[in-house]
């Protein structure tokens, strides 16, 4: 199955945190097929934060849904992200 994927940050060493969470999904989850450039956003809701940095990537897995969500997640608490709002 294909996966479309949106990363996205805005803290610390931007450009890096795309790469490492680029690099631990290509590693645990699939093949890359395809790529976005990487776009800056600015922050909507909450304004009083920097502005992000974006990327989408396609990636080839054999992971079924939940299980893909359960990774990522699991990624996301590694780098350092603590979700603090539902």
């Amino acid at each position: 199955m294909q996966a479309v994927l949106l990363l996205g940050t805005n803290l610390d060493d931007r450009l890096k945190n795309l790469s490492q969470a680029q690099a631990f999904i290509l590693e645990r989850i699939g093949e890359l097929q395809l790529e976005s450039s990487v776009y800056r956003t600015a922050p909507w809701g909450n304004r009083e934060q920097d502005d992000f940095l974006n990327k989408i990537i396609v990636v080839q897995t054999f992971l079924k849904p939940h299980n893909l969500l359960d990774a990522l997640l699991d990624i996301e608490k590694e780098m350092g992200r603590v979700r603090s709002k539902k």
